[in-house]
Formats: C-alpha cells, structure tokens, sequence
C-alpha cells in the first residue's frame, strides 16, 4: 500500500521541526520515519514528535537527496509507522528496490 500510494501521488511526508527531521532510535538503530499520507504523519506525530509538522517531500527529491544522506548516516526507513512507532522498517537499499518496482515506469 505505502509504496503504490507513494507512487500515485509523488509524494512522502515527513516530519519536521525547527531543528531538522524527525528520527527515531530502535535497538540501536537510526530510523527516520516516513508515511504515504498527511494524515497518517499528523496522527503518528503525537505524543513522541509533539512540535513537529507534517511536511510533503517530492518523491524525486526524496530519492535523490534525502536517500544518499541517509546511506551515509547508516540511517534506516520505517515506512507508515503507527504511534508508538511500530511497522516496517527498510535499510536505503531495500527503499530504492521497492520504489523502482513500483514506479509508473518500472
């Protein structure tokens, strides 16, 4: 679903503050949480991200410069993750696979 949605629309949200993105520490792990649509960014902010906004990110901008920064960082993606921070979670690698499987192009 996360993948087609993000595929019809062009489009990831993200969540912000005045000091950057939000990110989120499993086991150690770096994750910066992402998810298909507004609202689910909006519902998933409370309470662990309060003061942050819900923020679009083109999918080609995602790709090309959010993607790179985050294989640099060894940081991962959890995709549409619920409030307490629960879902799926995809190293850089496994993001760019399934978004080319999924492109209107592929």
């Amino acid at each position: 679903m996360f993948f087609e949605d993000i595929s019809q629309t062009q489009v990831i949200w993200m969540l912000r503050n005045a000091v950057g993105w939000a990110n989120w520490s499993n086991d150690g792990q770096s994750i910066l949480p992402v998810w298909s649509s507004e609202e689910m960014a909006k519902d998933s902010a409370e309470p662990l991200f309060r003061g942050y906004t819900s923020e679009a990110v083109r999918l080609d901008s995602f790709v090309q410069n959010v993607l790179p920064e985050l294989q640099t960082r060894n940081l991962w993606i959890g995709i549409n993750l619920f409030r307490d921070m629960t879902g799926i979670d995809l190293s850089v690698t496994e993001m760019v696979q399934e978004i080319n499987k999924n492109s209107p192009t592929a």
